[in-house]
């Protein structure tokens, strides 16, 4: 039982996990995630109001 050589360059050998809702744009990182969102679809994650004020 041979197994397949691993290849670690980083070029396309890991899957992208992370998924914008928004676009369908895939990602590596949830920080990549997050700034693709920050900055291409104008979210901070931060404009919400806490519950209850106002």
């Amino acid at each position: 039982m041979a197994s397949a050589p691993s290849s670690s360059t980083g070029s396309g050998s890991k899957p992208k996990q992370h998924r914008c809702e928004i676009c369908g744009k895939s990602f590596d990182s949830i920080d990549t995630l997050n700034s693709h969102k920050r900055l291409d679809h104008n979210e901070s994650g931060k404009s919400q109001s806490p519950a209850g004020v106002g």
